[in-house]
């Protein structure tokens, strides 16, 4: 491990062409020495392609010959990884120039995590879920969360885009690799709270998330979701019966929301 360098993680599924971008646009940092990209078990052919697109770039590849989730793909790449800071990517996220050097000028005593403002495709709306209260039986029950744009240090942010110190990220043993797909970094802020630490949002630093390069249709979106969201439940303390409860609620709720879509935009597909 490389005293005050980054090495940045990002995980593959499917998206050759993103991922190459997304490397190329963290590169483009001085502070960042190398890229880890781990390809998920994508079966398509990126493997070699990507192979031959990061050629003479300082990235290596890490083939997987299985999908075993974002969670599990990042601590794949971590494990391998030789700098004493981490930052993780999304494959289809365009990191903005200057933005680690700001990141970087928000850590201090006691942060363990830093995420830049994530915008979206259009490159100037912010992405209204990269950050937020953590989920509850209360937030899901009256739809709450707490996202005012000013906030500083919120309970969670997205891992779209984030920054960690390997020493927070070893200590609290990583991603949870039990989540495939979801809230993985929801639950990895939560333990980087419970030990203390603070989770910051750096909103002068920026990251444009292009959105939904490795995913399917909407409902196998939402039934991962549903699934992740029970998981996160569980493991943050909440009683079996109130999960239990709250399950049929929560699926009600998401295939309301997906009809209202379709009402909206009957030509979009929702799966």
């Amino acid at each position: 491990m490389t005293r005050g360098t980054i090495s940045v993680v990002v995980v593959n599924f499917r998206t050759p062409d993103l991922t190459a971008e997304a490397v190329r646009s963290a590169l483009a940092e001085r502070e960042v020495v190398e890229a880890i990209v781990v390809d998920n078990g994508s079966g398509d052919g990126s493997v070699e392609q990507l192979g031959k697109t990061l050629s003479g770039l300082a990235a290596r590849l890490v083939p997987s010959e299985v999908n075993s989730g974002f969670g599990a793909g990042a601590n794949r790449g971590a494990a391998v990884a030789r700098g004493d800071m981490l930052f993780f990517l999304n494959s289809d996220a365009i990191l903005m120039p200057g933005s680690i050097g700001r990141m970087l000028q928000s850590f201090g005593p006691g942060i363990g995590a830093v995420a830049p403002l994530v915008l979206g495709p259009d490159g100037r709306t912010p992405q209204a879920d990269a950050f937020g209260s953590f989920p509850s039986p209360r937030t899901l029950v009256f739809r709450t969360n707490r996202r005012p744009e000013h906030i500083r240090d919120p309970d969670w942010v997205s891992g779209v885009a984030l920054l960690v110190q390997r020493s927070t990220f070893e200590q609290i043993g990583g991603f949870d690799d039990s989540y495939q797909m979801y809230l993985e970094d929801v639950d990895l802020c939560r333990r980087i709270r419970q030990a203390g630490w603070t989770v910051r949002r750096a909103r002068d630093a920026t990251v444009v998330h292009l959105g939904g390069g490795s995913y399917g249709s909407s409902t196998i979106r939402d039934a991962a979701y549903h699934q992740s969201l029970l998981l996160y439940l569980r493991k943050a303390g909440y009683p079996v019966p109130i999960v239990s409860a709250l399950a049929p609620a929560h699926l009600l709720w998401q295939r309301g929301r997906r009809a209202v879509r379709r009402l909206r935009n009957p030509r979009v597909t929702t799966g």
